[in-house]
């Protein structure tokens, strides 16, 4: 309980959790602002929601908070007075409240969508599009825990570049960027939205086929070598690919375990002569 406590950020909540908490402490705060004197001022703790709503639920809810903390002390002063020389002056002070909340909003949002490119940068590879190693373990680590809870098959390719040295060698490291540009590309126009696809290597690339028993991963990643098999003659790029599939009925508690896995079954795939496609499925060691 305690470690959970330590670890709890109020701008890392679901966005249903974020929008009751911020009606629940909004109906605090009018509670108190009801009760206390016109002296002491509940900006602060107004504001405090507004932001909270805005970063976890977006700027159209974060917008109702704002216009609702504005309009709260406005009802409050008119049921209850107003100590104001002028009651203009009462009205006025509302209004610049208002005005803090939008500009508070407004850079909430747009330091929240900074944050979310950013976020999602560091999980891309900047080459190909596809995700870095980062990006695509989070990815299978969720897709592991979809896979225990529906028991649903899934499968994993891991691929790697015949001779992609070659490439490097002869005609330059542009060249050889060029070359698996292509492959990210080849990937994502030839594979589901919901596969995830990752640049784990120089040339190293995995798959995770989803909801896929042996027979349709296998179906799938030939037509994948097809596809790029054409790329690389199209342009006289001397490669091929060695691809390791594995098949998981039961997938193992670590991620790792599952690309080491298929990562194995692609270094046979090499050591018997590059060029092929090897599927086997994984079997948990008896306890």
């Amino acid at each position: 309980m305690l470690d959970r406590l330590t670890h709890f950020d109020l701008f890392s909540i679901r966005r249903g959790n974020a929008f009751l908490l911020g009606c629940a402490m909004f109906v605090a705060v009018v509670a108190l602002d009801y009760s206390t004197t016109y002296e002491l001022s509940l900006t602060p703790f107004y504001l405090f929601i507004v932001i909270l709503v805005g970063w976890n639920c977006g700027w159209k809810p974060g917008l109702v908070f704002a216009m609702a903390s504005s309009a709260a002390p406005v009802l409050i002063g008119d049921f209850s007075g107003y100590l104001y020389s002028e009651p203009l002056y009462f009205y006025v002070d509302n209004a610049n409240r208002l005005i803090l909340y939008l500009v508070a909003l407004g850079l909430t949002s747009q330091l929240k969508a900074q944050h979310e490119r950013e976020k999602q940068s560091a999980r891309r590879d900047h080459l190909t599009g596809l995700a870095n190693p980062k990006g695509f373990y989070e990815a299978l680590s969720i897709e592991i825990a979809r896979h225990r809870r529906q028991r649903i098959p899934l499968a994993v390719a891991y691929f790697d570049c015949d001779n992609f040295k070659l490439v490097n060698d002869r005609f330059g490291h542009n060249e050889g960027d060029r070359l698996l540009e292509g492959i990210g590309r080849v990937l994502k126009e030839n594979l589901r939205k919901t596969d995830v696809i990752g640049r784990l290597g120089g040339d190293e690339f995995a798959v995770v086929l989803t909801n896929t028993d042996q027979r349709s991963a296998v179906e799938a990643v030939g037509k994948l070598r097809r596809e790029l098999d054409t790329l690389m003659r199209e342009y006289h790029w001397p490669v091929t690919f060695s691809v390791g599939i594995g098949i998981f009925s039961r997938v193992p508690e670590s991620e790792d375990t599952v690309i080491r896995f298929t990562d194995n079954l692609m270094y046979r795939v090499k050591e018997a002569g590059k060029n092929d496609i090897l599927s086997e499925e994984f079997a948990p060691e008896p306890i």
